[in-house]
């Protein structure tokens, strides 16, 4: 069973990844089959996005063999949907061969259908992913961020 980290469940701790460092404990990536603070285990069961993903809460809007999509509880825009893999890979830099960027293809294929779905494929939409803390990733399983029905301004951020 993989391992899946969260940076949410550090925070509800008490902790972020800086106050672990200053503890002596540093993030050691292992693909797999566990991803791990030293110190500090966290398992499969504390990633909300693959609690949502199977289905264990929250309700999805779109979900096929290998992608699961629901709407963003913070919406930026009149559609904002969260498209995330099955599997769980903490952070885009993570995909490393050619299994995981399949699956990054199938997201953005799950992206065009929602677009389409959601009547913003013809006006325009924006896909957004965060990787790491600087861009402003805050849950590590890689998620894409489905923008649209609305005038999107550039640059963004």
């Amino acid at each position: 069973m993989s391992s899946c980290f969260g940076i949410l469940v550090l925070r509800k701790a008490g902790h972020d990844a800086s106050s672990l460092a200053r503890e002596g404990l540093r993030f050691t990536h292992v693909r797999n089959p566990k991803q791990r603070w030293e110190g500090v285990s966290l398992g499969l069961e504390d990633c909300i996005f693959c609690k949502i993903a199977k289905g264990e809460i929250g309700a999805l809007v779109y979900e096929d063999e290998f992608v699961a999509a629901f709407n963003d509880l913070n919406a930026q825009a009149p559609v904002h949907v969260l498209i995330v893999p099955k599997k769980h890979i903490a952070r885009l830099s993570d995909v490393t061969d050619n299994e995981d960027a399949c699956i990054m293809g199938k997201v953005l294929l799950a992206a065009n259908k929602i677009a389409a779905e959601r009547g913003i494929a013809e006006e325009g939409y924006r896909v957004v992913v965060n990787c790491n803390e600087g861009a402003g990733q805050s849950v590590w399983h890689v998620h894409f961020h489905l923008l649209g029905g609305r005038k999107l301004g550039w640059p963004p951020g």
